[in-house]
């Protein structure tokens, strides 16, 4: 009887995680795990990048000698070094080792998007991507481009936990609610994109992450997350936190970037030394930084009023808000769109033409609603703003202006009802508050209510009907009651 005479290898499997980064306030030191992983296994996140891309169930990499003491960090650097594949979690892998060396043979990739959904996500995550990164050309200087993309993200993505999605890119670019993990990695794959150089520092202890950038040859850091204020405030960007040297990161004893080692083996590596944008004029800016027809705008306070500025190769004032805010900083945010960059003030909003600096209103607060405005911002063809009152938070953004293809700023119709309860018999007025053109308005039921052309309600007889107000081809709608 011939005898079969084989090799077993036995090989166990096994499931590991760590706790992504997200703020915190412990004390800690900076995780190298970027570190060594490139130059201990050439190639090998590279490998694994490339078969997550292809969806693989499971990866062979046996020939690389990977033991389950590197096997998060590997992944974890797959995961930074490759933010445009986001539907894998870093954070929890399952392998298959030998148990006589530990080598790991197998890794299964853990996706959190279903993989049947996961070629639609990745071109919507592209498309919204390339929104963010519109009109910046190549020849733009590396500090340029960082200052716009810094701003763009914190104006675009609000800091809001959503699961694990919420660590990824995708989470900062397309459902715009992130955490500082996917602010930092969603900085990292726009900065590409518009071929800047950075790195994703990632703080395990103190469970935050930000970013290194990489400007003429020099590296700073920039933290996007930080600079975007929580609660989130349409056009509301700090950027103290932005193009820092080491010495001037430690210096802001309230963060926790002041427990930031400058002599270990990362920042040895990646050191922040350069001082010279730490006084940078954007330093006390709590707007958008917008760069137009050669020129920086952004709001600041100017003898001792909101103003827009404008800094070329001098600064100026553009123009001044005469009022008090409720704030005693400025409130004055800007956006742009189209040929213009849009501004606030307390209760009305102004269109700058930067070609002529001429400045124009395009919309004022209804005397009827009080408080100020708290900040705009252009979004999906429309301009919308933020109203906070000396008594209440600010409110949702709200649409209130429609922009055109030719750059005309349609004032959207606004009702000061919603609803209305009317006696049968009675009349009302209904008043559309909007910018000219003519106002049309109809009734869902005429046996119920009636109402004339200038807006003058009927109650006829009981029951529930809508009115509905047309202005520039935009509807509003009142639901009426008859009692």
């Amino acid at each position: 009887m011939k005898k079969l005479i084989c090799a077993v290898l036995c090989l166990f499997t096994i499931i590991v995680s760590f706790v992504p980064a997200e703020a915190a306030s412990e004390p800690g030191e900076i995780d190298e795990f970027i570190v060594g992983v490139d130059s201990r296994f050439p190639g090998l996140c590279d490998y694994i990048a490339g078969c997550i891309r292809e969806l693989s169930e499971e990866i062979n990499i046996s020939a690389y000698g990977v033991t389950q003491d590197d096997i998060l960090d590997v992944m974890r650097n797959v995961a930074f070094e490759n933010p445009d594949i986001f539907y894998f979690d870093s954070a929890y892998v399952d392998f298959s080792y030998e148990r006589a060396s530990g080598v790991i043979h197998y890794i299964k990739p853990s996706y959190i998007f279903l993989k049947k959904n996961i070629p639609s996500c990745v071109a919507r995550f592209d498309c919204e991507a390339r929104k963010l990164v519109e009109g910046i050309p190549d020849s733009w200087s590396d500090y340029r481009k960082v200052l716009t993309i810094h701003d763009r993200l914190a104006v675009h993505c609000e800091y809001k936990k959503t699961g694990l999605k919420s660590y990824t890119a995708y989470s900062a670019i397309v459902t715009r609610k992130s955490i500082c993990e996917g602010y930092s990695r969603a900085m990292s794959y726009l900065l590409s994109l518009v071929g800047v150089r950075s790195r994703t520092i990632n703080c395990e202890r103190l469970r935050h992450c930000w970013n290194m950038v990489n400007i003429d040859g020099v590296y700073y850091h920039c933290d996007v997350t930080m600079d975007d204020p929580i609660p989130d405030s349409a056009g509301y960007v700090r950027h103290t936190f932005f193009l820092l040297s080491d010495k001037k990161l430690k210096s802001y004893s309230s963060s926790l970037h002041k427990y930031w080692k400058s002599d270990d083996t990362y920042s040895k590596k990646y050191a922040c030394s350069d001082t010279f944008y730490d006084k940078g004029f954007f330093r006390d800016v709590t707007s958008a930084i917008l760069y137009k027809d050669g020129a920086y705008y952004y709001a600041d306070m100017y003898d001792g009023k909101p103003s827009v500025m404008r800094r070329g190769d001098n600064t100026q004032m553009i123009y001044s808000m005469n009022e008090n805010n409720i704030e005693s900083i400025c409130t004055t945010r800007l956006c742009e769109a189209g040929k213009y960059i849009y501004f606030n003030s307390a209760r009305e909003i102004y269109r700058l033409d930067t070609e002529t600096l001429a400045v124009k209103r395009v919309y004022k607060l209804p005397s009827f609603l009080s408080g100020e405005f708290y900040g705009i911002k252009a979004q999906g063809g429309y301009i919308y703003a933020v109203r906070k009152s000396s008594s209440s938070v600010a409110k949702s953004p709200k649409k209130l202006i429609k922009l055109t293809n030719n750059n005309k700023a349609l004032v959207l119709p606004y009702l000061r009802y919603s609803s209305l309860k009317l006696k049968r018999g009675s009349k009302f007025t209904l008043k559309v508050y909007a910018g000219s053109g003519k106002t049309s308005f109809k009734s869902s039921d005429k046996k119920i209510i009636a109402v004339s052309q200038k807006g003058v309600i009927k109650a006829k007889r009981k029951g529930t009907a809508t009115v509905t107000a047309e202005k520039n081809g935009i509807k509003v709608k009142c639901k009426v009651k008859v009692i």
